[in-house]
């Protein structure tokens, strides 16, 4: 799902990086196990301490721009909160 919501993503002009796909499925099975390949994105690890407002301001701007997406992907459900447990 995670993948679909990536792929739509994209197409509303958001960044995101989703997997490569074989046979219209994003993972292959290698040996008994299922893995996901990604393609490589240079890049940094932002650590909480090099973290500035402007960073948080940006990540809040992706965030509110992925929550807005009016997108419906086959086979999903909003989740309600009698399917949530009180635990999680």
């Amino acid at each position: 799902m995670s993948e679909r919501v990536a792929h739509q993503a994209n197409i509303k002009g958001i960044r995101a990086v989703s997997a490569r796909t074989v046979d219209r499925q994003p993972w292959i099975e290698l040996h008994g196990e299922y893995v996901m390949v990604f393609d490589w994105v240079d890049g940094i690890t932002l650590l909480p301490e090099n973290c500035t407002s402007e960073h948080v301001k940006h990540i809040g701007e992706i965030l509110f721009q992925i929550h807005n997406l009016d997108i419906v992907i086959d086979g999903s459900a909003l989740p309600t909160f009698s399917a949530i447990s009180f635990d999680t």
